[in-house]
């Protein structure tokens, strides 16, 4: 009895103290009706449909980042590839704060779908207070804020995880695919899933992504290609807080190529580790999307969101409780401890990266990927 009543006001605790972030979480990302990322889709949807460059930076709507005290500025256009252009393009007559708010209500009804069918599929360590967890997310609440497309992407993601847990290769393929297309950064994922063996997964997810890469060139000749490169290549955001890559953590420092040079060894040294060895597709789903982000040049919080699968998935360790408490925390609070100090600014501005990174040690030690186990050996 004793020992029940502890877990009960543990349990109250935590739903009190999920509702206060929860409660921080909604004023800041409805504090306003600027339309920040979301100007900048509707910038070059309105650019696509005049036959001017989708990519420009210098539209009115485009959003501008600015961190005072640190001096930096940001000006993020839209840097999604050209397939979301002709999506763009066909609602960029719309009253753009209208279709914000639509747009965050889709982008809630996309998240909390995903987590009743990741619910449904694997209920046996679900409770109240991890659901109740989940809308604690900080990415989540950015995603809102920002007008992002992340909570699409989850959906996608949630799916694709269920049919592999289902062996369904045709749609976990078609699934990944379209989120490959949509964020290349996730090409890791089709990778591993070659590397361990699910040729078919990963095959029909190569053909789903060039099939909708190619789509773009169709409608806008081969130059809009060029025009999304130069964009992302002038792009000055690498260290800016929120930047949970490699490459963020690094950039902060003053060597962004030093961060890209982690992301590859990364990839390698676990790629050689998949396809040496027998996963689960779910096993190789789970350290694919955490390499992913981690080996971006950008992965932002918003991207955080795309960790829930294998949070619902799973029994929680200590390094997953961490991670969680961290991944926790408002963005807001991030933003403004983060330009206290350069120390902050580095550790702090990268600090969903910390999650990642526990998470990925969590993944390895689990799957006993460590120097000189069994694993290692055929």
């Amino acid at each position: 009895m004793k020992f029940q009543g502890i877990t009960y006001l543990r349990n109250i605790s935590l739903l009190l103290i999920f509702s206060g972030i929860i409660f921080v979480n909604f004023l800041w990302a409805f504090r306003s009706d600027e339309l920040r990322d979301f100007g900048s889709f509707m910038a070059s949807g309105r650019a696509a449909a005049e036959g001017l460059n989708p990519y420009a930076y210098d539209y009115p709507l485009v959003f501008t980042a600015k961190l005072k005290k640190l001096g930096m500025i940001v000006t993020s256009p839209n840097l999604n590839p050209p397939i979301s252009i002709p999506i763009l393009g066909a609602v960029s007559s719309f009253d753009p704060h209208k279709l914000l708010l639509g747009w965050r209500i889709l982008s809630i009804i996309c998240y909390g779908l995903a987590i009743v069918i990741l619910l449904k599929a694997f209920p046996t360590y679900s409770n109240f207070v991890r659901i109740f967890w989940l809308f604690t997310i900080g990415g989540f609440w950015h995603i809102i804020e920002l007008g992002q497309i992340q909570t699409f992407i989850l959906l996608c993601g949630a799916g694709a995880w269920i049919f592999l847990k289902k062996n369904n290769c045709l749609y976990a393929g078609i699934l990944i695919g379209l989120i490959v297309a949509i964020k290349p950064n996730f090409a890791v994922w089709l990778l591993f899933l070659f590397l361990g063996n699910f040729k078919k997964e990963a095959f029909s997810a190569l053909a789903v992504a060039i099939v909708l890469s190619v789509l773009p060139m169709i409608l806008y000749g081969t130059e809009i290609y060029y025009q999304w490169f130069e964009a992302v290549k002038h792009f000055n955001g690498l260290a800016m807080v929120g930047n949970s890559s490699l490459v963020g953590l690094t950039a902060r420092l003053g060597l962004p190529l030093a961060g890209e040079l982690l992301g590859i060894m990364l990839i390698s040294a676990l790629g050689v580790c998949i396809w040496r060895h027998t996963f689960s597709a779910l096993e190789i789903s789970a350290l694919a999307i955490v390499v992913a982000l981690l080996a971006s040049p950008i992965a932002w919080g918003t991207y955080m969101v795309m960790l829930i699968p294998l949070f619902i998935e799973r029994q929680w360790n200590k390094m997953l409780i961490i991670s969680a408490a961290i991944l926790s925390v408002p963005f807001v609070f991030i933003i403004n401890f983060s330009q206290v100090s350069h120390l902050n600014f580095v550790i702090i501005g990268w600090f969903y990266g910390w999650s990642l990174l526990l998470i990925l040690i969590a993944l390895l030690n689990e799957l006993k990927i460590i120097p000189g186990s069994a694993v290692w050996v055929r």
